[in-house]
């Protein structure tokens, strides 16, 4: 598949997955599949529960429509649709263990038998040799990956973006060692699901508008088992290094079952003390909670990729070492009953007004959006011609940010509004790598543009004392780490011209700042400066979206 056929699909799953997630609420509030809150809950009211829909329908109509199915793909939608229809049945009629149980088991046996696919060896574990399955056991041994990792992301969806952010970042992981071994089917579907993904976040991520239910934790579960089950016994690619892509959840689904069993309770029988529970009782807000657990699972991604080609027992080694220390720092604040929260509250406590330069800067926040907008706006008016591939990305662009954007409540949205500012400034930084000039200096007008950003930033962080605007949401992470793994890992692997490849890397440290001071200008209607759960005043936001639209539009127009 050529990188535009990639790109339609991605992009066409992206807009589906937008456009059916809030139709799978009114549909979930309709048939009364809604959540009440109980005492493991987090959150505080009624909420719909069978949002995942959206994304299961925009991955079951489009990959049909748009890709070529062979027996692996006709495989996994098979399977992805059991697996939906398990988790429709238990979201609306609440069924028993067993028989969810039994759905996850037949999806996998028909995913197995319909595919081809099996796991036949784990390689060299333990340096005594490769461990191999023959016959029966390797059908036996696929399907407990398969129910392992389906009911790891099951048991993973207890708070607002977290399964969603998880399956994302695996996404890109494994996406990567698809790309290095030439898997195109996985490579293919992981592209898929994390466009629909992608697309449910926006109305998953803290505070949650839906829950994406069983329909969405076993369909991604599946999806995400299925996808590590082809690339593992590609023999190209270790399946350990599945293994601790995928780590965080596996392992605290082991420990969390572990645990139950040992207090002679059922694995399935729900409590708190699943590791996102556990942050939070250590103080950390929800938001903060959701964030560590996603820089967890880049950590952990990351090293897979560093260790790909050390023997299979030292990659394990190494990602059992990590995994201590991410239990082991937690289990000594647990045992020493540290309480973030309280620090915290002593911090702020201590933040005081030191300058009168405040009163200035304060003037400054509410023009500084559109110092940002004429800014970015500059180079383009300059510019004699831009790449005619900018039209299909910016047309993209355009749609995703027009839909994505809580045009109607951004107040309690704030996160996406940051998000999808920095996105769109990502893009027009790219076009601006990617365009021709005559008589006007790029680099150094943008070193000028830069350094004033920089500087304003600074100053306003520094005197108006706002170091909480560096607490990063967990759909933000995900924008960035996005716009950093696609430069410096998939474009070098796919080969793209060296022009592209620059630009994209500019574009990347260009974005840092400018980041910064959008997260100082969209959060500026708190009252002290400080994040509030009263943002009913920050809702001005909208210009600044109209605007960016706008420069996008300017560069679909002048790449035609």
């Amino acid at each position: 598949m050529s990188l535009e056929d990639l790109g339609l699909l991605f992009f066409t799953v992206l807009i589906l997955s937008l456009l059916l997630t809030p139709l799978s609420a009114h549909f979930a509030a309709f048939v009364g599949a809604v959540d009440h809150p109980v005492e493991r809950s987090v959150h505080k009211t009624v909420m719909p529960r069978m949002g995942g829909l959206g994304m299961a329908l925009s991955l079951l109509v489009i990959l049909p429509l748009l890709v070529d199915i062979d027996r692996i793909l006709l495989g996994f939608l098979a399977g992805l649709l059991i697996a939906t229809l398990t988790g429709v049945a238990d979201d609306i009629w609440a069924i028993s263990p067993k028989l969810k149980f039994a759905g996850q088991v037949i999806a996998s046996v028909v995913f197995i038998e319909l595919s081809g696919v099996q796991m036949d060896s784990f390689g060299d574990l333990f340096s005594f040799g490769d461990i191999t399955f023959p016959g029966l056991w390797a059908f036996l041994i696929t399907l407990v990956c398969l129910l392992g990792v389906t009911n790891s992301m099951n048991l993973s969806d207890g708070l607002d973006g977290l399964s969603g952010g998880i399956t994302a970042i695996s996404c890109f992981f494994l996406g990567a060692f698809a790309l290095g071994i030439n898997n195109g089917n996985a490579f293919l579907l992981l592209t898929a699901i994390l466009a629909a993904v992608l697309g449910f976040l926006k109305f998953n991520t803290h505070p949650a508008k839906l829950f994406m239910g069983d329909t969405g934790s076993l369909m991604l579960g599946f999806a995400l088992a299925s996808v590590g089950v082809m690339l593992g016994s590609s023999g190209k690619m270790a399946p350990i290094s599945v293994a601790i892509i995928l780590g965080i959840p596996v392992v605290d689904t082991i420990l969390v079952m572990s645990r139950r069993i040992v207090k002679r309770k059922s694995p399935f029988h729900p409590d708190k003390t699943h590791i996102h529970h556990r942050l939070l009782a250590l103080g950390f807000s929800h938001a903060t909670v959701v964030s560590m657990i996603y820089v967890g699972m880049i950590s952990f991604g990351l090293l897979a990729l560093v260790v790909k080609d050390l023997p299979e027992y030292w990659q394990l080694a190494n990602g059992v070492a990590l995994m201590a220390v991410f239990y082991g720092v937690l289990f000594l604040c647990e045992h020493h009953q540290i309480s973030f929260k309280t620090i915290v509250k002593a911090n702020k406590e201590t933040e005081v007004l030191r300058h009168d330069l405040v009163v200035m800067l304060g003037k400054t926040t509410s023009f500084f959006p559109y110092v940002i907008l004429a800014g970015l706006s500059v180079p383009l008016l300059f510019s004699t011609a831009i790449e005619a591939e900018m039209a299909t990305v910016g047309f993209a662009v355009v749609v995703f940010v027009a839909l994505a954007f809580p045009w109607k409540n951004e107040a309690k949205q704030l996160a996406v509004v940051c998000g999808l500012f920095y996105l769109s400034a990502y893009v027009i930084l790219f076009a601006w790598g990617v365009s021709s000039y005559e008589q006007f200096d790029l680099t150094l007008y943008a070193v000028i543009f830069m350094v004033f950003i920089s500087i304003w930033a600074a100053l306003k962080i520094k005197f108006k004392q706002r170091k909480t605007k560096f607490l990063t949401s967990s759909f933000e992470i995900l924008l960035i780490f996005t716009s950093w793994f696609i430069p410096f890992v998939v474009l070098p692997a796919i080969e793209v011209p060296e022009k592209f490849s620059v630009a994209t890397k500019l574009a990347c440290l260009g974005a840092v700042p400018l980041f910064i001071a959008i997260k100082l200008v969209v959060r500026r209607k708190s009252a002290d400066g400080w994040p509030t759960d009263d943002r009913r005043k920050a809702t001005k936001n909208w210009p600044m979206a109209t605007g960016m639209i706008m420069i996008l539009c300017i560069i679909i127009l002048k790449s035609i």
